[in-house]
């Protein structure tokens, strides 16, 4: 497998989420972004990475809806999306506290991942979003 780091702007623009426009879309809610291109077992795979700062120099790193297969809807195993996070966390200049990725829906239909991928149930769109247990006094 092969992963190598690309200009923003070389995405294909296969989904809205994985594209030069969102990246820099995202910038202007203190978002950073890179760009890769992976290649494994003769599929090109693109992924855009949107890192935002959690504490001191920590970052969170953000993969919306990819890895996306360029030509073909090629699913990527476990293990393989186990190695280009592993990859991006050594070629990235910024220091990952930890990876959040929004999987494209044919994972969850076809049940790519185990119970090494945690399923998220709270969205961490849009920043300013907050949970109120209403249940407990507020005041």
């Amino acid at each position: 497998m092969k992963v190598e780091k690309i200009s923003i702007n070389k995405l294909h623009g296969i989904h809205p989420f994985v594209s030069s426009y969102w990246a820099k879309l995202k910038e202007f809610n203190n978002w950073q972004n890179e760009a890769y291109l992976v290649e494994s077992d003769g599929e090109l795979f693109e992924t855009l990475v949107l890192y935002k700062k959690i504490v001191f120099k920590k970052y969170l790193a953000y993969i919306p809806f990819s890895p996306l297969s360029i030509e073909e809807n090629y699913l990527l195993t476990q293990e393989q999306l186990i190695e280009i996070l592993n990859s991006i966390n050594e070629q990235s200049i910024f220091n990952i506290l930890f990876f959040r990725l929004d999987l494209p829906f044919s994972y969850g239909v076809n049940k790519i991942y185990t119970n090494k991928f945690v399923k998220n149930r709270n969205s961490i769109q849009p920043d300013l979003s907050v949970q109120l247990n209403l249940k407990k006094d507020i005041s």
